[in-house]
């Protein structure tokens, strides 16, 4: 099982520079930056979005099954998008 960030989320560590949280995702052996948050709840919400899109319904993340509601996968899709990934990538039916 992967070692948790301070945060106690996955995807989700804290950015002493920036003041802020900072959400990220690993996917074909590169790390996606999802940007920074003011809570690490909230960065953990990005996040899973972000692993329900790459990695469909069977992708591990921090709140369960369920979409959080207050997070816009449409957000999150424009995210991934300007980071270079293909929309033909992502697992739109699940989110």
């Amino acid at each position: 099982m992967p070692r948790r960030t301070r945060s106690g989320f996955r995807g989700v560590a804290w950015h002493s520079h920036a003041g802020k949280w900072y959400a990220r995702v690993k996917f074909l052996q590169r790390e996606i930056s999802l940007g920074y948050y003011n809570s690490a709840e909230e960065a953990a919400k990005v996040y899973d979005i972000a692993a329900r899109l790459l990695f469909g319904a069977e992708a591990v993340t921090n709140y369960g099954g369920n979409l959080p509601q207050t997070v816009s996968v449409d957000d999150v899709v424009d995210i991934l998008m300007s980071r270079g990934i293909p929309a033909s990538y992502l697992h739109l039916a699940v989110a």
